[in-house]
């Protein structure tokens, strides 16, 4: 009525307006695209429930003072074009119109066999302004192939009509109601009744028209007399799932041909036949609102997803809650079990509304942990990133899927002799496990199946909780950096306010992480909990001992005292508030300590007791230590006893140290150092405690001695009983928890909480 019309239309109006953009419904002309190509703005409910209005970049639109917030973002217009669903939910569009046509109608009928049809086509489609054709497939009895083209075009076209057959166009313009178009379907294969309705469709650069024909010239006997659609469309970069997507400033695509069938079929076996041809055909897209078995490689989705990701990540962040456990995964060459680790974290829950992020810090992987974390993110759509981590800025950018998939190319056509490598974890030549430390020679069952097979992405997207984030984080450059610098970037990215570890070889139950939520919020004058732990994997006697006298430790007083004999729990067990990890790793712009001389787990433990923090724990296991031969645990050289040895040193004896906290300003201390190990074992202790001592310009206030003495002989008398004003310590280094119980036997009464 106001002389307006949408440039192309589909043929069918039987649909909803958000049905037809969502699937690239389209006309067919060369000139127009589809009508998704036509919109221009829409207000939508995204997955997170904020209400948009969404332009283009630039629209010079600021959001109104009330009701919905105007984002001007192309690419999420892009994406929400032709959305599929997964977008969001469209309320209202504005439409691109264009001053309605006075258009006429004829028909064409055309030999399909003939040598030179695909240019007789051509020059027919891009010299109308509307084309639609019909082509009946030879039956088994005849090879006779033809085509009825329906044309709308304007007066003084190549037409015998004359000008008062010109009607406006509109929906109703294509009905084929022509005396060739009724006979070519009266001649077609007829349906029965038991047969399903099927349809199906596939586009393809309008230069493949040749090809396509060829292709479905020899389906003629599968296909037998059924009649296929050939519809044409201008490509367009306005979207990325329609059948005339292209990618932007692609010129080598200017118009698309569609073919659209109709199958009455018993199955799809047909269809299934169908595609596997025409994917042949180069840049095959199919019809994503009809069937199809998704086997095209298609750039243009991987976009698709990474608009949807990047482009709704300032209105998501405006909506959705800030994460509340904050969950740091280092990884480095962990397959096969990386899967289980991060399904493990990603399925975990807390209270309904609260979200888990897991960052997985990447340390250039070059054993297909990275190919999977990559994976996952993309399916885990915008649930899922991965993002490059700026040590300048100590901030991270979100990456396409195509940039992510760029460092995988790379890595992998890099030479591992020439592997680049800053981590501090090398510089220490392996060691032999020590015999306690050693595993059984014997691979278990449960860990052949594993390395047999390990989780496919696919099955740990579809174990993720609702409320669960996953984010990748990986280095500016192809650099491998260690343990300590890998979570300490993740660190700087965390937004939750509590902080959980976890290890790239570990597994934890289902409930993990909310048992220890509640529990921690139960203790406000707690810092971090832990839990009871139990190993997995190959058989350790020696650790199953270890994981044993840990669990023994179940009162935040018991874990304090026990720091240094050895950590009082796994690190990655545990969850700790932010402000306590801050502390413990040096403040905002600290950092977990990874050197030569010792391991994250063991500084952060003393660190967090130096600074006075308070853990628990809960009296369930809620992690599973995996036992394995390539364990760091029992051969890496920065894990020997002397090294270990030289991280309690340091505690001790540093300013404000365990040492220091017991005495008076000015005071002078005697440390005695009592052992049964022997000359060596007594002189390492000795030795070391000097060093430390010497580090701190602290030697003139403190004097080391070596005891000899072995639990069960008579109590040597104290070599510094006769000092006068001077504060004895005494540090009894005995391993075995036998040989412990033993020593505060026989010391008895004159055992010194405070300074023993």
């Amino acid at each position: 009525q106001s002389g307006f019309s949408l440039p192309s239309l589909p043929i069918l109006l039987d649909q909803t307006v958000g049905g037809a953009l969502a699937t690239g419904s389209h006309g067919s002309s060369t000139k127009y695209g589809t009508l998704s190509d036509q919109v221009v703005s829409t207000k939508m409910v995204l997955p997170s429930g904020d209400v948009v209005i969404v332009v283009e970049d630039g629209a010079g639109i600021k959001s109104p003072r009330y009701g919905s917030k105007i984002v001007q973002n192309s690419s999420l217009l892009k994406a929400a074009r032709c959305g599929v669903g997964k977008v969001g939910t469209m309320l209202d569009v504005t439409l691109q119109l264009m001053p309605t046509p006075m258009l006429q109608k004829r028909e064409v009928e055309m030999d399909m066999s003939d040598d030179a049809i695909g240019d007789t086509i051509r020059k027919l489609a891009l010299s109308v302004e509307h084309c639609w054709i019909h082509w009946k497939l030879p039956d088994s009895n005849s090879e006779r192939s033809v085509a009825v083209a329906i044309v709308l075009e304007e007066e003084g076209g190549d037409s015998t009509q004359s000008s008062s057959n010109c009607t406006p166009h509109g929906a109703r313009s294509w009905y084929p109601d022509g005396v060739h178009m009724m006979s070519l379907w009266r001649e077609s294969r007829k349906s029965s009744a038991s047969e399903r309705k099927y349809t199906a469709q596939w586009s393809f650069p309008l230069s493949y028209l040749e090809v396509l024909i060829q292709q479905m010239s020899g389906l003629g006997e599968q296909l037998d007399s059924r009649v296929v659609e050939l519809k044409f469309l201008q490509a367009s970069s306005k979207t990325y799932l329609a059948p005339n997507s292209v990618k932007q400033n692609d010129s080598s695509v200017d118009q698309v041909v569609a073919l659209n069938v109709w199958i009455d079929s018993n199955d799809d076996e047909i269809l299934q036949l169908l595609e596997q041809s025409l994917i042949e055909i180069p840049q095959a897209r199919p019809h994503h609102g009809k069937w199809h078995t998704n086997q095209t490689n298609d750039d243009l989705a991987g976009d698709f997803d990474d608009a949807i990701r990047n482009s709704c990540s300032l209105a998501k962040c405006a909506v959705e809650p800030l994460p509340t456990l904050s969950v740091i995964l280092p990884v480095y060459n962990a397959m096969p079990w990386v899967p289980l680790a991060v399904r493990d974290c990603l399925k975990q829950g807390l209270d309904e509304g609260e979200i888990t992020e897991i960052l997985c810090g990447d340390d250039c992987s070059t054993d297909g942990s990275l190919s999977f974390l990559v994976d996952l993110a993309s399916l885990l759509g915008d649930r899922g990133s991965v993002e490059v981590f700026d040590p300048d800025s100590r901030t991270g950018r979100v990456l396409s899927t195509e940039e992510a998939r760029a460092i995988l190319e790379r890595r992998a056509k890099t030479c591992p002799s020439k592997k680049k490598s800053t981590n501090p974890a090398l510089s220490k030549p392996s060691r032999e496990a020590d015999l306690p430390c050693r595993v059984s020679e014997v691979v278990p069952d449960s860990e052949a199946e594993i390395i047999e097979r390990s989780l496919r992405a696919e099955e740990v997207a579809a174990a993720t909780h609702a409320n669960t984030r996953l984010r990748v984080i990986v280095p500016v450059e192809d650099v491998n950096a260690g343990q300590g610098e890998v979570m300490t970037r993740c660190l700087c990215l965390c937004r939750g306010q509590y902080i959980g570890h976890m290890e790239s070889d570990d597994e934890r139950p289902d409930g993990a992480f909310r048992t220890m939520m509640k529990t921690l919020r139960k203790h406000p004058e707690w810092d971090g909990v832990t839990s009871l732990t139990d190993t997995i994997g190959w058989e350790a006697e020696g650790m199953e001992r270890y994981v044993a006298w840990q669990n023994s430790l179940t009162t935040p007083d018991l874990m304090q005292r026990a720091r240094f004999l050895e950590i009082p729990s796994m690190h990655q067990a545990g969850i700790f508030r932010l402000e306590a990890v801050l502390k413990s790793t040096g403040g905002a712009h600290g950092c977990f300590r990874d050197d030569e001389i010792w391991p994250v787990d063991t500084h952060f433990w003393l660190s967090f007791f130096d600074e006075g923090l308070v853990c628990g724990k809960v009296c369930q296991v809620l992690f599973h230590w995996r036992q394995h031969p390539g364990q760091q645990t029992r051969s890496h050289g920065r894990l020997s006893i002397e090294n270990l040895r030289r991280c309690k040193c340091h505690f001790l004896c540093k300013e404000g140290g365990w040492i220091w906290k017991r005495v008076k300003a000015g005071e002078s201390v005697v440390l005695e150092v009592w052992t049964s190990g022997g000359s060596e074992t007594l002189s390492g202790w000795v030795e070391e405690l000097n060093d430390e001592l010497r580090r701190h310009d602290q030697t003139s206030r403190c004097t080391v001695v070596g005891v000899e003495w072995r639990p069960g002989e008579s109590v040597p008398p104290s070599p510094s009983s006769s000092l006068a004003n001077v504060k004895r310590v005494r540090l009894f280094a005995f391993g075995m928890e036998k040989a412990r119980r033993k020593v505060r036997d026989q010391i008895g009464s004159d055992w010194n909480d405070d300074l023993d």
